[in-house]
């Protein structure tokens, strides 16, 4: 994470955001993703980026995923400023629930 300067045109303002960069390339959903049959493809590994297109937008990912191989997912959202928390959930193929882990703002590091 780093901090970035921002100044207006002609200079009469100026911001600081936090830029995150991270070593892989960057996936961003393609809506509508909402549902199974319309989850954005990705291709791990990769950093996950969603937007909210609309109330209660849910935004769903599919990937390949390899036997006896481990994934982590790091949801980075409220320390960022985001008023969401990521819900996460790996379903298998035939839709099947796999494996849930619901994300607190406890659990997200800086």
């Amino acid at each position: 994470r780093q901090a970035v300067a921002f100044k207006a045109q002609g200079g009469a303002s100026s911001a600081v955001a936090s830029l995150i960069t991270g070593a892989h390339a960057q996936a961003i959903e393609a809506e509508p993703n909402d549902t199974p049959e319309a989850a954005t493809k990705i291709t791990l590994p990769c950093g996950i980026n969603g937007r909210f297109a609309s109330d209660k937008d849910r935004d769903q990912f599919t990937f390949d995923a390899k036997a006896n191989e481990t994934y982590l997912f790091r949801p980075i959202t409220r320390s960022i400023g985001s008023p969401c928390y990521v819900q996460l959930a790996i379903f298998k193929p035939d839709g099947g629930l796999l494996q849930e882990a619901p994300v607190t703002e406890a659990d997200e590091q800086p």
